[in-house]
């Protein structure tokens, strides 16, 4: 026979405090507990928020720059017999970073070399794709796009240590793309990581283990505009005829998009734009003009878009420019100009690149809202391909210099 259980009485209070055993110094310490500070005593340990691949978040950026003696002075990593020194730290950053076609400078040094059979420096870019379902990872694809390696020979006088370089190509190992930055980006539906490291291989002799030693570190390529946009110079716009609804009014209507050329600004710098709407209507049209970026993953046959609006623009506030009547018809046209300027993006944190099924764009979306009868409205359409740079050539900068606005906070 089994005896069930004897559950304890059910309460609606949770049970009172106990302190029988504690001393009157304990009891009143508990009574009153220290007063909170924002700061952190030495004995204490300071837990960060897990980063998101790229980068650092920016609770940790704020951390970086509030209190720099957190961060490494140099960049070492040590195994058992294995030490890589990657330089000085110049940057705020807690790993090493590098800007397009800047160079790895390093230092590696062994221990003993009584049974190494060969020792490599692989520098690696790898993208991993995480398609989920039902928010849980479901398939994950990674691709190496760039893999470099450098033989290295060590003296067999102490000390035993090498300098070695490595310069990042413009492009990847197919020739095919533009190396991309170092990257992260999640939603419900994917995830994508772009991640480069710097591993070193020591082969030792017969059966002995091999060691590896890896540093991650940041590749965050700058991008120019080409022509910088002077605010008193003549601009030359290209002009763009919008697409509207299927309406049998549509032909006594028209819209136009006017963009500076060339379509490639600086981000976080005015991009003016033009909207000029003819319309048989003295009402003024509704139009929002957008400047977004979108990140699209093409993954085992199908297609992942998620898009973010960097800027907006809207309302009726619109300039009648012009009126005329139909000789033959009597009908007016008025002509409406709506114009503005796009302010959007991160300070030096925007780059168009494509890789692997994993495209990065920006554009600009415009929509014109037109009544033309108390029962019939029409809308035109566009979206326009544009490109968003870090830098623009006024600057004047070193493009080997890291653009540290592409560390992005995204977890």
């Amino acid at each position: 026979m089994y005896e069930r259980a004897q559950h304890p009485p059910y309460s609606d209070h949770p049970p009172s405090y106990y302190a029988e055993g504690l001393s009157t110094a304990s009891s009143s310490s508990l009574a009153s507990p220290p007063s909170y500070t924002c700061g952190h005593a030495p004995d204490e340990l300071v837990l960060l928020p897990a980063r998101g691949r790229t980068g650092e978040p920016s609770s940790l950026r704020h951390l970086q720059a509030s209190n720099s003696q957190n961060l490494p002075s140099e960049f070492v990593y040590t195994s058992k017999r294995v030490t890589l020194h990657l330089g000085r730290r110049i940057s705020p950053t807690r790993m090493p970073v590098f800007g397009k076609g800047a160079s790895i400078n390093g230092l590696l040094r062994i221990s003993s070399l009584d049974t190494v059979e060969s020792i490599k420096i692989i520098v690696e870019g790898v993208i991993t794709i995480i398609t989920m379902k039902r928010s849980i990872p479901n398939i994950t694809t990674s691709k190496t796009f760039l893999s470099r390696i450098l033989n290295v020979n060590l003296p067999s006088t102490v000390p035993n240590q090498q300098h070695f370089s490595f310069t990042f190509p413009s492009r990847d190992d197919t020739n095919s793309a533009y190396l991309p930055p170092t990257f992260f980006a999640a939603s419900t539906d994917t995830e994508v990581d772009v991640r480069y490291t710097v591993k070193v291989h020591v082969r030792r002799k017969a059966f002995r283990k091999q060691e590896w030693l890896e540093a991650p570190v940041l590749y965050l390529p700058a991008s120019v505009a080409s022509i910088p946009i002077q605010p008193n110079s003549p601009l030359q716009w290209k002009q763009i005829t919008m697409l509207c609804s299927l309406s049998a009014s549509s032909s006594m209507c028209s819209a136009q998009l006017h963009l500076p050329l060339p379509l490639c600004y600086k981000a976080r710098k005015p991009i003016p734009f033009l909207v000029r709407v003819s319309s048989p209507n003295l009402r003024s049209p509704n139009v929002v003009v957008s400047l977004n970026k979108s990140v699209a993953i093409t993954q085992h046959g199908h297609r992942f878009q998620a898009s973010r609006i960097l800027a907006n623009m809207s309302g009726e506030n619109s300039i009648l420019e012009s009126q005329s009547r139909d000789a033959r018809t009597g009908s007016m046209t008025y002509v409406f100009l709506i114009q503005g300027n796009l302010i959007g993006g991160k300070e030096e944190g925007e780059y168009v690149w494509s890789s692997n099924g994993v495209d990065v764009t920006h554009n600009i979306r415009c929509s014109v809202d037109l009544v033309v009868s108390p029962e019939e409205t029409i809308t035109f359409r566009h979206c326009e391909h544009v490109e968003l740079t870090t830098h623009s050539i006024e600057d004047a900068i070193d493009v080997t210099i890291p653009a540290l606005g592409l560390m992005t906070d995204t977890s």
